[in-house]
C-alpha cells in the first residue's frame, strides 16, 4: 500500500496529510504552528514531518503560498548537498493554487470555473497566493491574485473586507462559462459570517471545504497522488498529468493586486508554476533531473492605487410621476360654549292673622 505526503506552507502554519494513493483516503493530518516564517524554520518543520510520519511515503509534495518560500525550499531540496536525505529527490514544491485546484475539484459541488479562497484563522486572506481561479473540470489553475504581505486587511465577514475581496475576484481572467461558484479553505472558512458575507458580496454560491485548516495540504497530496496513478485508475477531476501541468503553467494569468485598507505596499507580480525534483537512481547532484521547467506565463499587473475602470454611465431620465393624494378626513372637536342659567327665586310672604277667639266670626275679606 503507497502513501504520498501533501504540505502546504501559509504564513506561520504548516499543515500535512497523509493519502492513500489507491484510494485518496486521509490516514492522518497535522499542523504545525511556526514561531518564525523564515526558511530554515519552515524546512525544519517540513522535514521533522518527513521523518516522523506514520507512514513510509513515496512522494512528497509542498504547496507554498509565498514565491520566495517556494524559490528557497527549491534551492534546498536540488542543492545537491553531500548526504542529502533521499525524500529530496521525491519532493515536489509548487504553488497553493495547484493546490487549490485539486481539492476543489475533488470536493467542489461546482463544475466549472470556481473562486478559491484561503482565509487565516482571522478570516483574513493570507498574504501572497490565497485568491485563485481554478477549473474543477480539469483540476488546473486558470489565474491567481498576489496579495503582498503587510499592511492592513479586514476580515471577509466586516462589510468592507468582504467588498475587498469581490473587487479582486474581478482581476481574475473570466471564461464564457463564468464562473459556478466560490469556494472557501483555511482555519478562517468555518468562522460564522464567513459564507454569507462572501455569497452577498460576489452573488455567487458559497461552499466552505471539508476540513479546511487542512484543504491546500489535501490538494498538494491529490497533486502528488495523481503523478503517481495510472492512467486507468484517475477519476475524471484528477486529470492533471504532466502534459496537463504543463499546460496549466502556460495558461496561468497571475495578477498582483493589493487588497489593503492601509498602507503603501506595492504588489509584486508572482507566476503560477511548480517545481519537480524528479526521482533518481543515484545520490549525485540531480543536475540534470532537477532543471526548471521553462514556462511562458502572462503577468498582469494592477495599479496599486487604482480599482479596474468601470465605465460611468449617467443616471437615466426620471420618470414624471404623478401622486394623487386622497382627500383627508378633518375631524374638529368643537367645544359647546358655555350656558349660563340663570335662576330665578320668587320670595312668597304669607301674613297669617291671629286666630279669633272662639264664638267671634270676625273672617272679612
Amino acid at each position: 500500500m503507497a502513501q504520498v505526503l501533501g504540505v502546504s506552507v501559509t504564513d506561520l502554519q504548516i499543515a500535512s496529510v497523509v493519502m492513500e494513493v489507491s484510494t485518496g483516503n486521509v490516514l492522518a493530518r497535522n499542523v504545525v504552528d511556526l514561531a518564525d516564517d523564515s526558511p530554515e524554520s519552515v524546512f525544519d518543520a517540513i522535514s521533522q514531518l518527513v521523518e516522523t510520519a506514520p507512514f513510509e511515503v513515496e512522494s512528497i509534495t509542498v504547496a507554498c503560498a509565498r514565491r520566495s518560500m517556494q524559490v528557497a525550499l527549491h534551492n534546498t531540496i536540488t542543492g545537491g548537498t553531500a548526504g542529502a536525505p533521499d525524500w529530496y529527490a521525491r519532493t515536489t514544491i509548487t504553488d497553493t493554487p495547484f493546490a487549490f485546484a485539486n481539492v476543489a475539484a475533488a470536493q467542489s459541488d461546482q463544475r466549472g470555473v470556481v473562486v478559491v479562497i484561503d482565509l487565516a484563522e482571522n478570516a483574513i486572506p493570507f498574504n501572497e497566493l490565497s485568491i485563485a481561479a481554478v477549473d474543477t473540470e480539469s483540476a488546473s489553475v486558470v489565474g491567481a491574485v498576489q496579495l503582498p504581505a503587510g499592511g492592513e486587511r479586514e476580515p471577509v465577514t466586516e462589510p468592507t473586507g468582504a467588498a475587498t475581496v469581490a473587487a479582486a475576484f474581478d482581476l481574475l481572467p473570466t471564461t464564457d462559462a463564468g464562473r459556478r461558484g466560490v469556494f472557501v479553505v483555511g482555519p478562517g472558512a468555518s468562522l460564522a459570517g464567513v459564507g454569507p458575507a462572501l455569497e452577498y458580496e460576489t452573488q455567487l454560491p458559497v461552499q466552505i471545504a471539508d476540513e479546511p485548516t487542512f484543504s491546500a495540504a489535501h490538494g498538494a497530496a491529490l497533486h502528488g497522488r495523481n503523478r503517481g496513478t495510472g492512467a486507468g485508475a484517475r477519476n475524471r477531476w484528477l486529470i492533471l498529468g504532466a502534459a496537463a501541468a504543463a499546460a496549466a503553467v502556460l495558461a496561468a494569468i497571475v495578477v498582483a493586486v493589493v487588497l489593503l485598507s492601509g498602507g503603501d505596499d506595492s504588489p509584486t507580480p508572482a507566476v503560477v508554476s511548480e517545481t519537480v525534483s524528479a526521482p533518481t537512481t543515484t545520490s549525485s547532484t540531480p543536475s540534470s533531473t532537477s532543471r526548471r521547467p521553462s514556462t511562458t506565463t502572462t503577468t498582469a499587473e494592477a495599479p496599486v492605487e487604482q480599482v479596474p475602470e468601470t465605465a460611468e454611465q449617467a443616471p437615466p431620465p426620471r420618470d414624471t410621476v404623478t401622486v394623487t393624494q386622497p382627500p383627508r378626513t378633518i375631524t374638529r372637536t368643537t367645544t359647546p360654549p358655555t350656558t349660563t342659567t340663570t335662576t330665578s327665586t320668587t320670595t312668597s310672604t304669607t301674613t297669617t292673622s291671629p286666630k279669633p277667639p272662639v264664638g267671634e266670626s270676625a273672617v272679612q275679606q
